[in-house]
């Protein structure tokens, strides 16, 4: 596609689409095709029906990634067909379906019951009615797609141009695979088709960012890939912090430690003084009560003798 002067592809949507104020960018992409951003479904529609921009002859279609959702219905049995199926759908959910297809088993042609269905819309229900059965729904997240010539996986194999390399290597070579591998993504002891590459699961984790958030794959990955560094800064900020922290936390931990072995300490000594003084006390009262007695003793002792001498 021909990179129009700016003004004059500006004037000349701006005739043909009634509703352009509702475009919110235009841009061209990496592989030189013109990007509309638009809410707007009528909008939408008048720029699909084009086939000719500035005498220059067009094909349009929608990206749909970042305005459609996708989920599994894991048991439409494989009788019905994906256009009954559509149908039911529809007709007992309030949801508008793009696309349907279901899998198949590998190194088999046979279909399988469960279905993918793609609708319109970022809202996904929690289930689906279909024959009447509630049928909860599965959210799909698709695995990471890597090219299959140099094992990279931000193209597919359709635009590759390097050379077929080998996936233990990640070099071109004749004859058989010698050496230890050594993944050509992350330069780990790995194939780079290995689901255990830290690539594959960075990769995992970035598609499910964009499938969740309703993104296209170059945001998606430039909204991780921020968030990835972001994350990387702050650990290795954290991992300073925390060590002065520990530091920290162990002078104030010995100084209360110190402080209640003295507080111990003092509360001791003054029990034992305390216990000193009540048992001087006690032993002063004792003594004191047991002349008192004696007293009484000797005195009813000398009554009795005189009571009994004669008369």
């Amino acid at each position: 596609m021909p990179h129009w002067n700016p003004l004059q592809l500006h004037t000349y949507i701006k005739k043909v689409i009634p509703e352009h104020p509702s475009i919110t960018n235009v841009k061209y992409t990496r592989q030189g095709k013109l990007l509309f951003s638009t809410s707007d479904p009528v909008c939408v529609a008048k720029l699909l029906t084009l086939q000719t921009v500035l005498d220059a002859p067009v094909s349009t279609d929608v990206i749909w990634e970042n305005t459609s959702s996708r989920f599994l219905i894991t048991d439409i049995p494989t009788k019905i067909t994906l256009k009954e199926s559509a149908e039911e759908l529809s007709r007992n959910n309030d949801i508008v379906i793009t696309h349907m297809r279901r899998f198949v088993k590998r190194n088999s042609s046979q279909e399988t019951s469960p279905v993918l269905v793609t609708i319109l819309g970022t809202y996904l229900p929690d289930s689906v009615i279909f024959c009447f059965i509630n049928q909860k729904i599965q959210p799909f997240i698709d695995r990471p797609r890597q090219c299959t010539k140099c094992f990279n996986f931000f193209h597919p194999t359709r635009v590759c141009e390097k050379s077929q390399a080998c996936h233990l290597y990640g070099t071109v070579h004749i004859g058989p695979c010698q050496g230890p591998a050594k993944c050509s993504n992350c330069q780990g002891p790995h194939s780079a088709t290995s689901k255990t590459c830290p690539m594959y699961s960075k990769e995992q984790q970035m598609i499910e960012l964009k499938s969740r958030n309703h993104l296209m794959t170059g945001e998606a990955r430039r909204i991780f890939s921020h968030a990835s560094n972001a994350t990387y800064a702050t650990a290795a900020k954290s991992n300073a912090i925390s060590d002065d922290f520990e530091s920290t936390v162990d002078q104030k931990i010995e100084s209360i430690v110190q402080s209640l072995l003295e507080k111990v300490e003092k509360q001791t000594f003054a029990f034992q003084e305390k216990m000193e003084q009540q048992s001087l006390a006690f032993n002063e009262k004792l003594e004191q009560q047991t002349l008192a007695l004696m007293k009484m003793f000797e005195k009813t002792v000398e009554t009795l003798l005189q009571n009994d001498e004669p008369g």
